[in-house]
């Protein structure tokens, strides 16, 4: 069958039952671009979620879990797909990602909202560095730019902050007060 060829053998496909479709390197290549974006999601069991193909106007496919939660649909990127690997990730990647998210889906009840709060947990733990972490932090973005006041700016922190202030360069950033850079501006 035709459609076997392009779309991979999968149970009951014939004629318009396309919904049934696996994707395959072949049927991802034959997905053509058009003017205006358009999707094509491939079969899976009621409750498990999709892997949907978005194809913009220019040819690039970039591939999605799609999954409902509460009746309604979210959206995680899982990568552009290219055959190679070169420009984007293979099909296999895609599928491995695929099944990672879907797992996590199953563990969580909403993988979106999973990785957020995993997201904003880790974002709050960054903060907690301390105010001589943020100026080291701060000296290295400097490098890292190539930046010739770098050296200038990492002595300035030493002879007016560091040195002078030790109690403050340990503390905590987010517990800084204005009245402690009041006090390093003062000196």
């Amino acid at each position: 069958n035709r459609l076997d060829f392009i779309w991979g053998p999968v149970r009951g496909l014939t004629g318009d039952n396309m919904e049934k479709r696996t994707f395959t390197d072949k049927s991802l290549q034959a997905l053509k671009p058009k003017t205006t974006p358009y999707k094509q999601t491939e079969h899976a069991p009621k409750g498990e979620g999709r892997l949907m193909v978005r194809v913009l106007p220019s040819g690039v496919k970039e591939c999605f879990y799609r999954y409902r939660v509460n009746g309604g649909d979210k959206l995680l990127a899982l990568g552009r797909y290219d055959q190679r690997g070169t420009n984007g990730k293979t099909l296999a990647d895609i599928r491995a990602a695929y099944r990672d998210k879907r797992n996590l889906q199953e563990q969580t009840g909403d993988v979106k909202d999973h990785l957020q709060a995993i997201e904003r947990a880790d974002e709050i733990e960054r903060r907690k560095g301390s105010f001589g972490q943020l100026l080291d932090a701060y000296t290295e973005s400097l490098e890292q730019a190539h930046k010739q006041s770098t050296a200038q700016v990492k002595g300035i922190f030493k002879r007016h902050v560091s040195k002078p202030f030790p109690r403050l360069v340990k503390m905590k950033a987010n517990e800084i007060e204005p009245g402690d850079i009041q006090e390093i501006l003062a000196k």
